[in-house]
């Protein structure tokens, strides 16, 4: 999910797939749990937050999700 953080816009994943571990939800994702839930966060969403949203994720994306960072991690884990 954070290669998809290059694009300037709102992430909305499918609910259940543990974003909230890596991502804050309404700042830096959108996370919906049924197609209800979708359709009210796109409706309501403007080109300005989703721009937003979308800096807020590749932000946090480049800060603590990029491949050294868990290659980083993977070797202190298997040391």
């Amino acid at each position: 999910m954070a290669e998809a953080c290059e694009f300037p816009a709102a992430l909305l994943p499918a609910h259940g797939r543990r974003v909230e571990q890596f991502f804050e939800p309404g700042e830096e994702v959108l996370v919906a749990r049924d197609g209800q839930e979708v359709a009210w966060l796109v409706e309501a969403l403007t080109a300005e937050r989703a721009r937003g949203i979308g800096a807020a994720a590749r932000r946090r994306a480049l800060a603590e999700h990029t491949y050294q960072q868990r290659a980083e991690l993977w070797r202190q884990v298997t040391q």
